[in-house]
């Protein structure tokens, strides 16, 4: 029999009621439509945005392979693409471009998870499509080649912070997942071993400007110019609630190159809240033969964002 007639065992599975509106998805990059249809729904116990979530995570992992951490899926391993790079390196790859989702509507947070899981907010959120790419989970790829995995900073890292305040990083948190990602009270795990909400990132950011031109605000970053005046860059943001004017904004760049996109986060004193998504405008010419992203003046940081 050949195997495109074998139904996926995720396929048959039925319906629960009104979620999943639809079968629950034979493809790996399901889940994020599967979550997606889940962020619409009210809770009557906001703390259980995640464990009311788990059932559906743990069928993508057992059919598919997929894992997340605080509700942000990513592929174990892609057969497909391997040979371009470590397992590791795709798998956070994945996880960094799980982190660009959007709010559908300005919403409010839920302070008891982080600002940089979808589940830190309410309301419906939505993934775009990595370069118009959905073939496999979200992997940003313009071609199936290893220039899709061109780190433009190879120093880029993740850590993340536990309950007690230890730090694991991101390599070694994977390999240990199924005994460190744990959101539900339970004996079986020690509480050392569980994620608190907090992730520490080595990577680049950018001041986000608001410049007026013809009566209208813009929003900018700065690019790297030998002219004695500084030249910017129009930015296109979205931000997931309604901020006070004046508040200082920054672009943290997505870690490879020819990624336009970025996560727009803020200084709320001991740590970094993501508060919205942006990207910067392809339209925007050239200058010395170099792309709008690559000009963009950048400084190299440790932040921790909660």
């Amino acid at each position: 029999m050949h195997d495109e007639l074998v139904p996926s065992r995720l396929s048959r599975f039925p319906k629960l009621g009104v979620f999943p509106v639809d079968r629950i998805g034979s493809k790996d990059v399901e889940v994020k439509r599967r979550i997606e249809e889940y962020s619409k729904r009210s809770l009557t116990y906001e703390g259980d945005i995640i464990n009311a979530l788990l059932g559906l995570l743990k069928l993508f992992e057992q059919e598919h392979q997929i894992r997340h951490v605080w509700g942000l899926p990513y592929p174990v391993q892609d057969p497909c693409r391997v040979k371009y790079g470590s397992i590791t390196r795709l798998r956070k790859a994945a996880f960094v471009d799980a982190l660009c989702w959007k709010l559908r509507s300005p919403s409010t947070r839920r302070k008891s998870f982080p600002s940089w899981s979808w589940t830190g907010w309410r309301g419906a959120i939505h993934w775009p499509s990595s370069f118009g790419v959905e073939a496999h989970l979200g992997i940003p790829a313009t071609d199936w080649g290893p220039s899709a995995y061109e780190i433009s900073n190879p120093d880029f890292s993740i850590r993340l912070e536990t309950t007690h305040g230890a730090l694991i990083d991101w390599a070694l948190c994977e390999s240990h997942h199924d005994d460190a990602i744990e959101y539900r009270d339970s004996d079986e795990y020690h509480d050392d071993a569980k994620l608190g909400r907090f992730m520490h990132m080595t990577c680049y950011i950018s001041s986000i400007y608001s410049l007026t031109s013809t009566s209208k605000a813009k929003s900018c970053v700065e690019t790297q110019s030998a002219l004695d005046n500084p030249v910017y860059i129009n930015v296109d943001i979205r931000l997931v609630e309604q901020l006070p004017d004046g508040q200082d904004l920054y672009a943290l760049h997505m870690p490879w190159n020819g990624d336009s996109r970025f996560i727009i986060i803020r200084n709320v004193e001991e740590y970094w809240e993501r508060v919205g998504t942006g990207r910067i405008l392809q339209f925007t010419a050239a200058i010395g033969g170099r792309a709008p992203m690559d000009r963009v003046k950048k400084t190299w940081t440790k932040i921790r964002l909660g």
